[in-house]
């Protein structure tokens, strides 16, 4: 179990703790459009605090902590130190909003990730979470060419061991009791091979969205009584 335990660590590490402006945005986006009460929020996977940073400053945002298995640096973040292969150590209900930005990918069992995100959110509580898009032309060509998703090669590994369709997020989160409510892809993805050049952004719109972004971003609502 020590073993186990430092290779998640470094798989950790070798993530760096960040995400990109343009993921942080899209989830700042969907809270700013939640309800105006005060929400108590945890932030799952938290890194270095980029997220954290910015709910703090969101007016419908009422405390926010984290929760990452190692320590990227920045001792003013409030963090709890958690493998998020395991049980999360906060009582259930106890959030109104969860955020795993980038997190689903770095998982073992997402089944058991979705469980206890559902245990911890009150009744009708909100979770935002993204992961990269294995369905965009990008990675699409590059399991054809490498056999391997895009984000998902020997560069990403081990850090990334999970790729997830929007069908198999969408049946993890309702077997845990969260009903799905939206997928939004956001961002124009890099091209096939030639990744410092992006799709144009008008064409990242509507039903085409999915063929031409690098991420996705889902929002799910807890299933419970009012």
């Amino acid at each position: 179990m020590a073993l186990l335990l430092d290779n998640r660590q470094q798989a950790a590490i070798l993530s760096g703790g960040t995400s990109s402006n343009q993921i942080l945005r899209s989830v700042i986006e969907v809270v700013e459009t939640l309800d105006n009460r005060l929400l108590a929020c945890c932030d799952l996977g938290s890194g270095t605090g980029q997220l954290i940073a910015l709910l703090s400053k969101l007016p419908n945002i009422a405390s926010v902590v984290g929760l990452d298995l190692v320590e990227h640096g920045s001792s003013s973040v409030n963090t709890i130190s958690s493998d998020l292969n395991s049980d999360f150590p906060c009582a259930s209900d106890s959030f109104d909003l969860l955020t795993a930005v980038e997190v689903i990918e770095h998982l073992e069992n997402p089944r058991h990730f979705a469980r206890e995100c559902s245990r911890l959110l009150k009744p009708n509580g909100i979770l935002i979470l993204t992961t990269p898009n294995i369905e965009s032309f990008r990675s699409l060509i590059s399991l054809w060419a490498r056999g391997t998703h895009g984000a998902f090669g020997d560069r990403e590994y081990p850090a990334h061991i999970t790729p997830m369709l929007a069908t198999d997020t969408d049946r993890v989160l309702d077997e845990a009791g969260i009903s799905v409510l939206a997928h939004r892809y956001s961002n124009p993805g890099a091209l096939p091979h030639f990744t410092r050049w992006k799709w144009p952004k008008r064409w990242v719109v509507g039903s085409q969205a999915k063929r031409f972004s690098d991420g996705i971003l889902v929002v799910g609502k807890k299933v419970g009584c009012t």
